[in-house]
């Protein structure tokens, strides 16, 4: 991840903050202090002119969790908005494989997203 042109991304609340360290991805800006908590419309606007500032490529929403207030604010801040799991729930009976699977399609949509190679 390292050749992306920027690094610097938006989370729905503070959960790829491992795999932000580990891959080179800087977050510059959490939407949800904590999960459900959504910001107020004060903060919506604090949090667009931030994202602009830090020059964030994407703002990335989970699968467990409402996407609206993420998706209206990367409109707001002009970014991209895509989903990542954080494979923090999954399908009852899922197979020894989900977590890799599910982690493989996180990477393509970071490439594709933030345009990797």
């Amino acid at each position: 991840m390292a050749e992306f042109p920027s690094p610097k991304i938006v989370t729905q609340h503070a959960v790829f903050d491992y795999l932000a360290r580990d891959s080179g991805l800087e977050i510059v800006a959490v939407v949800e202090e904590a999960p459900g908590q959504e910001p107020s419309p004060a903060n919506m606007i604090r949090l667009a002119g931030a994202i602009r500032r830090a020059g964030a490529r994407a703002l990335f929403v989970e699968p467990q969790y409402p996407d609206k207030v993420g998706r209206t604010l990367a409109a707001d801040a002009g970014i991209a908005a895509a989903t990542l799991d954080p494979v923090a729930t999954g399908p009852a009976g899922a197979g020894f494989d989900y977590y890799e699977q599910t982690m493989r399609r996180n990477l393509q949509t970071l490439k594709q997203v933030l345009g990797g190679p």
